[in-house]
């Protein structure tokens, strides 16, 4: 069985405690029969993730999951927003008609820490291009992929649902868990949320792979 991984930072394990082990290392020792390929890379929207797709292909994966909307969300300096929405969706559409014969799982993604000025996503992002807040805006892609998963009948991890279980500063590396200035981070998957993360994706792997093999 082959699962290959594409997604960004989150997958890559950016943020992960120095001697831990990101979801996709977690995962990978789970199974330790298939064939685990980590495609992800820090700071991919699903713009970017299209230059991967004939890599993707040619690996003949059984299962994908993606994971993106993170760095497509956000604005740019001059108001403009990354990757809008409609153009997220579209990507994802081409992302799994790359791989037609595999087992396709995505995941949205988990809330963030806003902070302010001082702290955490909007000491690095202008709060004011996000006058709902930026969790309201990555739920609008959140949204988009759940939509699209019930439309296509692929396989879904709610991981907003499955974080919001938790207080965010033990989910994500913050000034609870680790020193400044990366405690200022407010993103990245701490200790917990790696585990979380595994927990939730081996469990919807498990029955992907169970029905592959019926």
């Amino acid at each position: 069985m082959r699962y290959c991984i594409m997604g960004d930072s989150l997958a890559a394990g950016v943020g992960c405690p120095e001697g831990e082990k990101s979801w996709a290392a977690l995962v990978a020792e789970r199974f330790p029969q298939w064939d685990v390929v980590n495609l992800a890379t820090g700071g991919e929207s699903s713009r970017q993730a299209l230059a991967k797709r004939e890599r993707l292909a040619a690996l003949e994966p059984d299962i994908v999951s993606f994971q993106y909307g993170m760095n497509d969300h956000y604005f740019l300096p001059d108001g403009r927003q990354n990757v809008p929405v409609e153009e997220f969706t579209r990507n994802l559409e081409l992302l799994v008609g790359c791989v037609p014969r595999a087992a396709v799982l995505l995941v949205t993604n988990h809330p963030i820490l806003e902070g302010d000025d001082g702290a955490y996503y909007f000491n690095r992002h202008p709060r004011a291009l996000y006058p709902r807040g930026a969790n309201a805006l990555l739920e609008e892609y959140n949204a988009a992929v759940r939509a699209f998963a019930r439309k296509k009948g692929i396989a879904l991890v709610d991981m907003w649902a499955a974080a919001s279980r938790y207080d965010p500063e033990d989910f994500l590396r913050s000034r609870r868990n680790t020193p400044l200035p990366e405690g200022n981070d407010g993103v990245h998957l701490h200790t917990l949320g790696n585990r979380v993360y595994a927990d939730e994706i081996e469990r919807r792997l498990r029955i992907l792979a169970g029905q592959i093999c019926k």
